[in-house]
């Protein structure tokens, strides 16, 4: 690949963005969780977990922060603060947030560059654990009814893969409504089997629409093939994306 970089430019190897992820985990007494390689090497991420919390009923959820680097181009060195909750697998980035959900690591061979973007990135981490783990129970005790759960899928749905008609007009209208039918359905039973932990509130019905995302949506006829993708999507992609702005929209219903 060709590209236009400055002089103080370098590339950020795996092994100094795995120094960088070991030294803000001893200074903040976390643990790595998951290493992991996508494709043949063109990505990788580090994944350094706190200790969890519970957003009340034994519903706990674990905070972590990711760092992750491209070597074909695709995406900066970044950390990201995420959360995964135990109960469903349910990989969530910053969702107390509207802005960015990551910070960049400026690609420089200063070593008291490299320390201070250590500090800075620990700081940003406990910040963004702090506000979602807030934003996490204030959901959990905003109480919802069926009418608000078929009114919060129908505009995610909508706004993610198109409206659909009630009363389709030909095959291809009919086709999108049996599609968000079966969704809907998908969703519906992942709220009900979560009810005796996560209660009848916003932060369940938020849980279910991402799970149907990350989980059920797409399974194809490839299950291990399509699980793969869902969970690089919810780490680095539109299913990432899309599950912050699930989020985002619970805390206004």
């Amino acid at each position: 690949m060709l590209g236009v970089v400055s002089k103080g430019y370098e590339v950020i190897q795996n092994s100094e963005m795995l120094e960088m992820a070991d030294s803000l985990r001893q200074k903040h007494r976390l643990r790595f969780s998951y290493v992991g390689i996508i494709g043949n090497g063109e990505r990788v991420f580090f994944q350094c977990a706190a200790d969890s919390f519970s957003v009340g009923g034994g519903d706990e959820v674990v905070p972590y922060m990711m760092f992750a680097n491209s070597h074909d181009g695709t995406m900066s060195c970044r950390m990201t603060p995420m959360t995964e909750r135990i109960a469903c697998s349910n990989q969530l980035a910053n969702i107390a947030r509207t802005n960015e959900n990551w910070v960049s690591i400026r690609h420089s061979g200063d070593v008291s560059t490299k320390l201070e973007e250590v500090g800075r990135l620990g700081k940003y981490f406990l910040t963004a654990s702090a506000e979602n783990r807030q934003l996490m129970v204030r959901l959990r005790d905003r109480p919802v009814n069926t009418r608000k759960l078929t009114e919060f899928f129908r505009t995610l749905y909508s706004q993610h893969y198109g409206v659909f008609s009630a009363n389709p007009r030909d095959e291809s209208e009919d086709r999108a409504r049996n599609r968000a039918t079966k969704g809907f359905e998908a969703y519906k039973n992942r709220f009900d089997a979560e009810v005796s932990i996560a209660g009848a509130s916003a932060w369940n019905m938020a849980n279910a629409y991402t799970g149907w995302l990350q989980h059920d949506r797409g399974r194809g006829r490839n299950p291990a093939r399509s699980a793969y993708r869902r969970l690089v999507s919810s780490l680095f992609g539109v299913l990432g994306h899309r599950s912050v702005e699930a989020f985002q929209l619970a805390q206004n219903f």
